[in-house]
Formats: structure tokens, sequence, C-alpha cells
């Protein structure tokens, strides 16, 4: 027979006795495997997430363009939310005012200037009077425009008919407070005043590791009326500003903070961010998340591999007369080294691939299930794999080559 095909059948051999032998071991197989296992998904789903964040941010900053600045207080941390802001980004005290927008309305280059204000109160409406406990946002007509969002029925605030106090709700606000999808001209009390819904907005797209606000649950008023309401008390935590030019976008940030720094009498009580500096907040959270995870799939890999290493010891010590026989019929140290080598790879191997279809199972419940959008790593989950395989070889050197150095004439009289 050709040396290739005993090699083959060799292989095809060493392949069945390896699978045979995770039968014969099943518990301690399948709880070294678990710990592989584990290792994988985690990193899959955690890259995964990253991923599909990342995604869309860029999807949102190429959806709003280059051209829009945020401004917020100072005292809100830089990456506690990303475009839309986080409707508890700053208390009572710390927030923006009139003046503020106002400024920002007044520097040249600026086309549009957005508000955004949460105002507390009780809102009763529906057939039930029902109460309904979502955030109410202070808001300037602009909105839509600036963040390039559609209504999905009705008109925005000043657009159209405005006869009487007018409110735009969020898409889940209509069923909550409503129990029907179209509401329009419904009405509901707020602070002692009545809002007619003249619109429902389309689904925004949220992330909760994005930090943006979730406006699906949000009811929307001027913020000339909320002025009226709080009697002139209300607290901006974010202004949105739209300026005419991209390219002249840095230059009328710069502009924006000398102009907000002089309403503040010199003090920097005020962030003006654009939406590269956002992104570049989120990327590193993410990254920091990326790598601590990285950091815990690595000491999971590691006590795998000590767990393979482990099993195939004791594989060893179990099988040391069926190394004797081997050697007595002729097997070499090399063929004895490389069998028990392939166990240790089958082991790791296994783990490894369950692991990678249930990352894969994983991502898509996330998808499906909650807000968040995680976009599967294929490539990077190949390259797990593939280091979960080599940790398994790496760990199963010892014992292999364990086995090999035995004396096959010890090895025949151990039973």
């Amino acid at each position: 027979m050709p040396k290739r095909q005993i090699f083959r059948s060799l292989t095809r051999g060493d392949i069945k006795t390896a699978l045979s032998m995770l039968r014969q071991n099943r518990g301690r197989s399948l709880v070294t495997i678990f710990g592989i296992v584990i290792a994988v998904v985690s990193v899959i789903v955690i890259i995964g997430i990253g991923e599909g964040v990342k995604q869309q941010v860029r999807a949102q900053t190429n959806r709003l363009g280059r051209n829009l600045i945020l401004i917020r207080p100072a005292s809100t941390q830089q990456g506690s939310g990303g475009v839309l802001g986080s409707l508890a980004a700053s208390g009572p005290t710390d927030g923006l005012d009139d003046r503020d927008y106002q400024a920002v309305q007044s520097v040249q280059g600026v086309s549009f200037a957005v508000p955004l204000s949460t105002i507390d109160g009780i809102v009763r409406g529906g057939d039930d009077n029902a109460i309904y406990n979502g955030p109410v946002i202070a808001t300037s007509p602009a909105f839509v425009r600036v963040l390039h969002q559609q209504v999905q029925y009705g008109s925005f605030l000043g657009d159209g008919d405005q006869t009487g106090a007018r409110a735009v709700i969020g898409a889940n606000v209509a069923e909550a407070l409503f129990g029907q999808q179209v509401p329009l001209g419904h009405t509901f009390s707020f602070r002692g005043q009545q809002f007619i819904v003249g619109g429902v907005l389309d689904r925004f797209e949220t992330n909760p590791l994005l930090g943006d606000a979730n406006f699906n649950n949000a009811i929307f008023i001027k913020y000339s009326e909320a002025q009226e309401l709080s009697q002139n008390h209300v607290k901006i935590y974010e202004i949105l500003a739209e300026v005419n030019d991209s390219d002249q976008a840095n230059a009328i940030a710069g502009q924006l903070r000398q102009k907000l720094r002089g309403v503040h009498g010199g003090a920097n009580g005020v962030s003006v961010l654009q939406q590269g500096d956002s992104v570049a907040a989120t990327d590193t959270i993410l990254q920091l998340l990326t790598r601590f995870t990285i950091g815990a799939a690595a000491i999971a890999l590691l006590l795998g591999g000590i767990g393979v290493m482990n099993i195939m010891l004791v594989a060893v010590t179990e099988r040391t007369h069926e190394i004797g026989i081997r050697k007595a019929v002729g097997a070499t140290n090399r063929q004895i080294l490389a069998q028990f080598l392939l166990e240790s790879v089958v082991l790791s191997a296994l783990g490894g691939i369950i692991g990678y279809a249930l990352g894969g199972f994983a991502i898509a419940l996330l998808r499906w299930f909650s807000d968040f959008q995680p976009a599967m790593p294929w490539l990077s989950g190949g390259i797990i794999v593939a280091i979960a395989i080599a940790v398994g070889a790496l760990f199963g050197t010892f014992p292999a080559s364990k086995a090999a150095r035995k004396d096959p004439i010890e090895a025949l009289r151990n039973d």
C-alpha cells in the first residue's frame, strides 16, 4: 500500500478514535467544550453589537449630514448621548435656557436652531382619561427638518391649520394613550391645557448603546407654549443647530463657543459638539467594551485550554495499555503524538464551531427581540474559532508528548 494511502488511512482512523474517545467521556468532554463555547459566543456577540452600533452611527451621520452641531450643558458627559441626546442628560439646575437658544439663532451661518427640553406634568387622555407617563418634549417646528424625520400621519408643529394648542406624538404613544394608530383630532390635557393631536411621527431608529432618547415614546409641543405653561422656566437639555455650509461647520462651531461663553459670563458652561465628536465618543466606549470582553474571553479560552489539557492527561493515563499495544505493533512516537494532539484539536474545534453557531443565533435573537441591531462578524468569528482551535492544540501538546514518550513495555504492564 502506498505511503500516501497509509497516511490517509491513519488520519481517518485517528479522527474516528478521537470522536470515539469524546463519546466515551461525554461528561468531561462537554464540560471542557462548554468553557470554549462561552468564550467564543461572548466575543462574537460583543463584536457583533459593536459593529452594529458603528453601522447605525454611520447611517445616522450620513442621514443627518455633516452640518449638524450639538449644544449641551458642559456638565453633560460627551459620550452620554448620541445625536438625539439623553433626556436625563442634565438636571433641573444645569440646563441651557432661552438666552442660549437666542444666542445660537443669532450666529451667522446657522440656518435653524432647535431647542429640546423636557417639561414635567401629568398627561391625561383617551376615552378612559388614562394617564401617560412618557416624556413631554418642548421643541420648535424645525425639529423634523433638522433631523430629517418624517411625519407618518398629519403634520408637525407649525404646519397647516393651527387652531388651538397642537401636539405631535411618537409612534408608541398613539396605541398606549388612545388605543389606536391614528388618533388625529383626539385631545389630552397637560398642565391644565387641552392639546389636540395634530400628527404622529414615523418611527425613530434607536439603540440603547448610542445613548439617544427614545422619541417614539414622547409627546411634542411647541417651545413657546412650554414657556407659557412653565412661566418661562423651561430648561433646555440640548440645542440642535443646522449650518448652511458643512465646510464652514468648524468655524461656526468656534463662533458658537465664543458667543455662548459670553452669555455665561466667560465661563465654559456649554459644550459645542460636532457629529464627529459624538461618533468618536461612541467608538471609544465600544473599543473599551470590546477590549474588556476580549480580555474576559482570553481568560475563558485559557481555562478551556487547561480543561483540554486535563482531560487529555486523564485520557493518556486511562489508555496507557492501548498506547503500549499500538507501539508494540509498530506505531511510532510521532503517530502517537499526532493521535492525541488530533483529539485535543477535535475537542477545541467542536467548542469553537458550537460557539460560532450559538453566537450567530444569539445575534439573531438580539436583532429580533431588542433594539440592538448587531451585525454578524463572519470574519472575526472565524478568526476566534481558529484561535480556539490553536489554544486546544497548544494545551494538548503536553499530554500528547507524554503519551508519545511512554515506554511500550511499561505501558503493556499497565492494565
